[in-house]
């Protein structure tokens, strides 16, 4: 063993000699041409194989042209219309690739197609098949047209029907327990509201109680009392809400108490479905109600909302509500007609009767008309936390409510403040001044004639519209 002659391919003798990796050669896949492995070729190079690139191939087209002379320019060219012609066939052959697997998924699917068809076509005939739900073989009369075309598919009339009326069912049960828990909910939220309505009415009714046994101790009559005219007047207004936006109407002014709550009662009424002849008639839909214009108090200034109804959802409310605002006839007064923040207003100043009404007449005219200036603005929320349309005085002259207004105006430009004045002067109903760039505040004039209803059956609209038509966005009234 080992002994024997070998074959040497030298020639003379001696063992055959292994070539170094200097001197193995191998051609570039852009130029075509065999070179040295290790000098032409970079170690990243040398492990793609068949796709190598030498090393002029790949720095041609990165050589500056300033340095490059004509053969190499020459060369670059060459070399990278060669890289660009190789990227196109690599492109068109994926294309081509992706082409045939796109047929052939297409063929797989419409043989399958073809090959249901054709077993559904036989089914269609069978007197007999089986039911893919309740595996149970079936007459051909158990399945509908539709269904006898699906062949294996079919489900049978038995099984359709009951998958429906469970379907059905789970539906019902689901809207009863919904309605159940709404139910719940509901009936809760009315135990609230009734029993703060009680305890609303109970306050109410003793606090007039109180004052009837004043006006009686210093020998007054509260009937009297609240036809009889005083330094006072009755503002009543009303809002409405069928809808997103809405604001305040003037229902009017009144020299009684007696004129104020029946003007109350009358605009409520023609605002309400279900209030008759001074009482609430039922109406399952509402959730709350208020009506204290009974215990009215005459004689002092006041501010109450004694009348509003609710109906619906809390969260999506519709609402009907009167306040009533007493105040001194000429005096600067700065109250909040209290519709939407309730809690905060619905109090009376100093009940201590020394002299009645009857001390404090006041002469009013037939037909006398007076001035009232409303003002919003929504600045007052970041200084006393109020977000109401404000009463600012009702005034006999219409020059003391145009000075009142004023106070209440804060123009950046003069300009626009000579412009304003000037339009305010012929005005007696609506906006008279408001800002023009920021959209911050609006004073608005009424003109009224005592004890009447103003401007048709459901009052006038305050023009107090800071954004568009409204001057509140979706409100959220507190009842409570």
């Amino acid at each position: 063993k080992g002994s024997g002659n070998v074959p040497n391919p030298n020639g003379d003798g001696s063992p055959p000699s292994k070539k170094s990796k200097a001197d193995q050669q191998r051609q570039c896949s852009i130029c075509k041409v065999s070179k040295s492995n290790l000098d032409n070729f970079t170690k990243s190079q040398r492990a793609k194989g068949d796709s190598a690139k030498c090393k002029d191939c790949t720095n041609a087209p990165n050589k500056g042209a300033k340095d490059q002379t004509q053969e190499e320019r020459t060369h670059a060219a060459d070399i990278k219309k060669k890289l660009q012609d190789e990227r196109k066939r690599q492109k068109d052959e994926q294309a081509e690739k992706q082409k045939k697997r796109r047929e052939e998924r297409k063929r797989q699917r419409d043989e399958a197609a073809e090959k249901l068809h054709v077993e559904n076509k036989l089914m269609e005939g069978l007197e007999e098949r089986a039911c893919t739900r309740c595996k149970v073989v079936k007459k051909r009369d158990t399945f509908d047209d539709a269904q006898q075309k699906k062949g294996n598919m079919s489900v049978c009339k038995d099984c359709i029907e009951e998958k429906r009326a469970k379907a059905l069912g789970e539906r019902k049960r689901l809207e009863e327990e919904r309605k159940r828990r709404e139910a719940v909910i509901r009936q809760d939220s009315l135990a609230v509201y009734e029993r703060c309505e009680s305890d609303h009415y109970k306050k109410k009714k003793d606090l007039y109680a109180d004052h009837v046994k004043m006006l009686k101790k210093n020998g007054f009559d509260i009937e009297q009392e609240m036809a009889t005219p005083s330094d006072l007047v009755y503002v009543v207004t009303s809002i409405h809400r069928y809808g997103d936006q809405f604001s305040p109407h003037l229902y009017g002014i009144y020299t009684t108490c007696r004129k104020a709550q029946e003007g109350a009662r009358k605009s409520f009424e023609r605002l309400s479905t279900s209030y008759r002849d001074g009482k609430f008639l039922p109406n399952v839909e509402r959730i709350a109600k208020c009506d204290v214009t009974t215990f009215l108090i005459p004689g002092v200034e006041f501010t109450s909302r004694p009348m509003f109804e609710v109906f619906g959802e809390y969260d999506e409310d519709e609402h009907i509500a009167v306040a009533i605002n007493a105040v001194r006839i000429d005096s600067n007064v700065r109250k909040d007609l209290p519709f939407l923040q309730f809690w905060r207003h619905e109090c009376t100043t100093d009940l201590k009767i020394e002299e009645g009404n009857n001390a404090k007449v006041a002469s009013f005219d037939e037909d006398t008309k007076v001035y009232a200036i409303f003002n919003y603005w929504p600045g007052n929320m970041g200084m006393n936390d109020s977000v109401e349309v404000q009463l600012c005085g009702v005034f006999r002259n219409r020059e003391d409510a145009i000075e009142r207004a004023k106070f209440f105006t804060s123009f950046n430009d003069d300009e626009v403040e000579k412009e304003q004045l000037e339009d305010a002067q012929g005005k007696l109903n609506g906006k008279l001044f408001h800002d023009m760039d920021d959209d911050c505040w609006v004073v608005a004039l009424e003109t009224v004639t005592l004890d009447k209803q103003h401007h048709g059956e459901y009052g006038r609209e305050l023009d107090v519209g800071i954004h568009g038509d409204s001057c509140w966005m979706s409100p959220e009234m507190e009842f409570y």
